[in-house]
């Protein structure tokens, strides 16, 4: 995965809540490239044509959380972890 350009402000407040702190473009990248990638950014269109873009997920077992990535535009979109 390429360093990312940014998080969405959704992702900012989720890491906040979730993880604690403000993320750092360095951690995160950092989180990313130490994860497993469970599913590929992938583009697709609806039947009705509509576009549908299904985020790439990363897995990171030893901090116990997953992070989705728009690896189109390079900006983590979303963190989870257990007790949300």
């Amino acid at each position: 995965m390429n360093n990312l350009i940014g998080f969405t402000r959704h992702f900012e407040e989720q890491w906040s809540k979730r993880v604690g702190g403000v993320p750092s473009k360095k951690k995160v990248t950092q989180i990313i490239q130490q994860s497993r990638r469970i599913q590929d950014c992938k583009n697709f269109r609806t039947l009705d044509d509509n576009p549908f873009r299904m985020l790439a997920i990363y897995w990171n077992h030893k901090r116990d959380l997953v992070i989705k990535v728009d690896t189109t535009r390079n900006l983590a979109v979303t963190v989870l972890t257990p007790g949300m």
